[in-house]
């Protein structure tokens, strides 16, 4: 089990650090702790490799040898949920005897399942709080969950076209196999350049928000996973895009969202965007891939010979997620209107991203889709999928691109 402890208080590390020793006594060869003086030293630390559990002084520096900061343990808990640049800790602990600062730190922590101990130098029950909780991350540690571990983990909304598209891009998946008696994944080596990741997939038993949302948090919690992704086929709008492009979506809310009101011309949807984004880095890496043409020949000529001499494209924009599927070209217009940059609508994207976004495992995250109608009721089976089948290539490709970004350290 490897353990970050950030405090300054030379004294106080020491008390953790016995505590530590103590209720995992009999593990000692498996334990690794590491310290940090500072909100930069952890920042360093967190950046360089990834920790079962971080234990956090609310009130630290900033640097080493400045005065603490009342605000350091928050903004590095703020940073680990917006910056990929971070391994954020599977489970993190907080501490602060300061009356103020407890009130303060409880509901950021809380709202992620984390604990926030009251410190004491005399009393002995923030101790024993850490201890039991010590043991309760022992019991879930990635020794105890090795044999489930994934570096990536592939999900759809559909079985077909979505799904039979994944299992022919990545014919290494075998399966099905049983998650927890509810939930079928197929799993995988994928040997990308010498190099093997081991690929976990599933489907949603039905579309939407809900599902996806269920299944992506379910799918997190047991693989922990370095990047989650998710292909398949949404709408897209025609003036800004094709039939059988693929749309790599940087962000995502849900479109529905906000108020609905009267007006003369009837009810009325005051819309209030809460979007999460895609990871700044994937998208990068997506940038790169599709700067050349060609970047999809060789893997499409291995997997869908018969579109190798198609001609697609690949964007980036936002696909934003509804409760229901569009036929009709008023909604459409109506959703465009929440931003002039919108190129894609769909049911789950901002599912995926919400779920990786407040997971307590850190999580790279990605949603790419083909391009198969346009919000109208003409929705041909040749073109969905097309459509799939591409935004399955697409993930092939990169993950090709850098593959150490997504294996296990």
């Amino acid at each position: 089990m490897k353990i970050l402890i950030v405090e300054d208080d030379v004294s106080k590390r020491d008390r953790i650090t016995s505590v530590l020793r103590q209720t995992l006594a009999d593990t000692t060869n498996s334990l690794t702790l590491h310290t940090a003086s500072s909100l930069v030293d952890a920042r360093c630390a967190l950046a360089a490799q990834a920790f079962d559990l971080m234990i956090l002084d609310i009130r630290l520096p900033i640097r080493v040898g400045e005065v603490a900061d009342d605000t350091a343990g928050m903004l590095l808990l703020e940073q680990l949920f917006v910056d990929d640049e971070y391994h954020r800790p599977r489970y993190v602990v907080g501490i602060s005897g300061v009356e103020d600062l407890y009130a303060k730190a409880s509901k950021l922590l809380h709202r992620h399942g984390w604990v926030l101990l009251k410190y004491s130098p005399t009393d002995q029950a923030w101790a024993d709080s850490l201890s039991y909780f010590i043991k309760h991350v022992r019991f879930m540690s990635a020794e105890f969950t090795e044999q489930l571990a994934a570096d990536v983990v592939i999900l759809t909304a559909l079985e077909d076209p979505e799904f039979t598209s994944i299992l022919k891009v990545f014919p290494e998946l075998r399966g099905p196999r049983s998650l927890d008696g509810k939930t079928l994944y197929w799993e995988g080596e994928v040997l990308v350049e010498g190099r093997s990741l081991r690929i976990v997939a599933g489907y949603s038993w039905q579309m939407g928000l809900t599902a996806a949302a269920i299944l992506a948090d379910k799918f997190i919690s047991a693989f922990h996973p370095r990047l989650i992704a998710m292909t398949g086929i949404c709408a897209g709008f025609e003036n800004d895009i094709s039939l059988g492009d693929v749309i790599v979506a940087t962000q995502s809310w849900e479109w529905q969202g906000g108020k609905i009101k009267d007006s003369a011309e009837g009810p009325h949807l005051l819309a209030a965007p809460e979007p999460y984004r895609g990871s700044r880095t994937l998208i990068t890496d997506l940038h790169a891939l599709t700067l050349n043409a060609d970047f999809s020949k060789d893997v499409t000529r291995q997997y869908y010979p018969q579109d190798t001499d198609s001609v697609w494209k690949v964007h980036f924009g936002p696909i934003v997620s509804g409760l229901s599927v569009v036929a009709s070209a008023t909604v459409m217009q109506e959703v465009k209107a929440q931003h002039r940059k919108m190129l894609g609508l769909e049911m789950e994207a901002y599912a995926i991203y919400a779920a990786a976004e407040f997971n307590s495992h850190e999580c790279q995250r990605i949603v790419m889709k083909g391009v198969c109608d346009f919000g109208s009721a003409a929705k041909g089976d040749g073109v969905q999928r097309a459509a799939a089948m591409r935004s399955a290539l697409l993930l092939r490709a990169l993950l090709g691109t850098n593959q150490e970004k997504y294996a296990k350290n």
